[in-house]
């Protein structure tokens, strides 16, 4: 329920877990915010990534509104809690509320681990098994 220009911010597991290192091992009081950003891409730049890492190219985005997104959802076993919090949160991308503090503050991506090297090292093997 987002359309394929939407900017996805995608963060890897790996680059939290050296963030969450590097922090706890760090001298600190008080509170402080630090986005863990391993790489942004537009959905369309997705699409394209996978359908190229599983040998689909072509494979089309096609964008559902809320309620289709719900019903699909529902319509495939999700609890309509969950369905209704998926497509809430995709409402979030589509609306750019989700991302408007990253936005604001004009923060980058600083992971070690970008998306094609997660789609090909990771992803592609678990698709093919």
């Amino acid at each position: 329920n987002y359309p394929a220009t939407t900017t996805m911010i995608m963060v890897h597991p790996a680059d939290i877990a050296e963030v969450i290192a590097e922090e706890l091992q760090a001298d600190f009081t008080g509170k402080s915010i630090r986005y863990i950003i391993s790489d942004e891409k537009k959905v369309s730049e997705v699409v394209t990534i996978i359908a190229e890492t599983i040998n689909q190219p072509g494979l089309p985005w096609v964008e559902f509104t809320d309620e289709q997104s719900f019903e699909g959802m529902k319509g495939a076993g999700f609890a309509p809690q969950i369905a209704a919090t998926y497509t809430e949160m995709g409402k979030a991308l589509r609306t750019r509320l989700l991302s408007q503090d990253y936005t604001a503050k004009n923060i980058k991506p600083t992971g070690k681990r970008t998306f094609e090297a997660f789609a090909k090292n990771e992803f592609a093997g678990a698709f093919n098994n």
